[in-house]
């Protein structure tokens, strides 16, 4: 019974112990992830971001954090300039958070610190509507991070009498170093009216989730996945006096990178159902559409310092005025590039963009000066092991054929010198050949023809002799009934079909 007691009394010592100092422990920790996030604000160049402490005790902290939009992109959406958003910081430290135990949802596990931040303006809103949120981080005892983001149902009138209602949202990160993971979903949002002419949009959920993200210098790289149930809208187009409908279809984006001698190497897909314009919203053919837009990316892994990638753009059907054309195609493949000098680019990237955050009142003519000092030299390394660019595919379907080509461009300096970026121009060779079906080049020449007055009953008889005249001259080759031309750049000269047109 003794060493019953004299455990239970080392036990109540270490507990006693690691309440009495645990929170000067982990309010190191708290510290640190702070200072990590400022830090990671201020180089994004998107916020200027400061913490100012306002209130400190053994078991936790309280202060603001303000962040000044700096990019001006975010600065133009506010009216009479920048404004400063501002948000409080509740911290409770660990093991054991006292300081957090009232609030709703955390838990009795150790941990290092819990973060609670509140918006300022966002309560008063979301409570007029019904709704509320959360906005947690828990910073575990070594140093991860347990990202929260919850956002209740609600709904609001607008000052015109529309209503606009969403359902819960919510997003979950969990960082382990520099490894993300998580999964999150909007809500779906749906705004009306009374009025006829009132709009109406809804827009549906969007899920995300995030197997395994790993961030290094400014990069990431990973396997995440994006879903987006698309958007209707319609309201009135007050300077036509019209209505205006637009349908945006589900949308796909994944992605399966990683991290390959410093570059990020892998797969990226796209796929987008469909998108559309009609006016008036009521218009049984639309005015613009597209079906199945896939776009995909490959990268591939290093291979003796060097790696190369393809894009490959697609859609199934184009509509513009009733008039269809499908489909179209392009792929594009750039080989032999140099793995250091992209590595060298993007942290001359990373480096310029740090500098130009650091003097945001450099003149623009400067602002080029200072970025062509410094990519030049990775550029210049890139250009001198001769990367090629090939369209490997060019294909437009239209209501008079299919137009197709192909080409591609290298440098190939002459008598084998060292290429560069001031003899660029002289080193480059590029060749692009386009094939035309002849009812589409007779269906070009005819409007070109009726822009020139020539009447409708002498169209077709005018159009040919003006691409015979086109032949005979050499800008135009014929195969047939249809006709190509062959594009080739080489010593600063540009030729059509063998003619010279133009001169560098």
């Amino acid at each position: 019974m003794k060493k019953l007691y004299v455990a239970l009394g080392l036990l109540a010592a270490v507990l006693a112990l690691a309440v009495g100092l645990g929170p000067w422990y982990t309010s190191r920790i708290a510290d640190r992830q702070i200072t990590a996030t400022v830090d990671a604000l201020n180089r994004q160049g998107i916020f200027q971001a400061h913490y100012d402490r306002i209130a400190y005790n053994w078991f936790g902290q309280q202060g603001t954090l303000k962040l000044i939009p700096v990019d001006p992109r975010i600065s133009r959406l506010q009216r009479n300039g920048p404004r400063e958003i501002v948000l409080r910081l509740s911290v409770a430290y660990g093991p054991i958070p006292f300081a957090a135990w009232q609030r709703d949802g955390v838990s009795l596990m150790p941990v290092g610190a819990v973060i609670d931040t509140r918006i300022d303006g966002l309560d008063r809103a979301l409570r007029k509507a019904g709704s509320g949120y959360r906005l947690r981080d828990v910073v575990k005892l070594n140093g991860d991070n347990a990202f929260r983001l919850n956002v209740e149902p609600g709904s609001a009138t607008g000052a015109k009498g529309e209503r606009v209602q969403w359902t819960a949202s919510e997003l979950r990160l969990d960082q382990r170093g520099q490894h993300i993971s998580g999964a999150g979903h909007s809500g779906e949002v749906t705004v009306t009216g009374d009025a006829p002419s009132a709009p109406r949009i809804h827009i549906a959920p969007l899920k995300l989730a995030i197997d395994d993200v790993q961030v290094i210098d400014n990069q990431s790289a990973g396997r995440y996945s994006l879903s987006w149930g698309g958007m209707q809208a319609s309201g009135p187009q007050r300077k036509r006096g019209t209505t205006l409908a637009l349908n945006v279809g589900k949308m796909q984006l994944k992605a399966d990178t990683h991290f390959a001698q410093g570059i990020v190497a892998g797969k990226a897909d796209m796929a987008v159902a469909g998108f559309s314009v009609r006016e008036p919203a009521d218009a049984e053919t639309p005015q613009f559409s597209m079906k199945d837009m896939t776009l995909n990316s490959v990268t591939t892994d290093p291979q003796n310092d060097y790696t190369g990638s393809t894009v490959r753009w697609n859609v199934a059907d184009i509509s513009a005025k009733g008039q269809h054309y499908s489909p179209a195609t392009i792929e594009m493949r750039l080989e032999h590039l140099y793995v250091p000098a992209m590595r060298d680019t993007v942290k001359a990237l990373q480096d310029l963009q740090r500098n130009m955050r650091a003097q945001r009142d450099i003149p623009p003519q400067l602002v080029f000066q200072r970025m062509a000092g410094v990519l030049m030299p990775p550029l210049q390394q890139l250009i001198e092991h001769q990367p090629v660019l090939r369209l490997t595919q060019f294909h437009l379907g239209t209501p008079n054929g299919a137009l197709q080509g192909k080409g591609e461009a290298r440098i190939a300096p002459a008598n084998g010198a060292t290429p560069s970026l001031t003899t660029l121009p002289e080193d480059l060779v590029a060749q692009f050949t386009l094939d035309i079906p002849g009812q589409l080049a007779h269906q070009i020449a005819g409007l070109a023809m009726s822009r020139q007055g020539v009447p409708a009953s002498q169209l077709a008889e005018t159009s040919q002799r003006y691409l015979d005249r086109l032949q005979s001259q050499g800008f135009l080759h014929r195969q047939g009934s249809d006709y190509s031309l062959e594009f080739d750049y080489r010593n600063s000269t540009l030729l059509l079909n063998g003619r010279p047109v133009w001169r560098g």
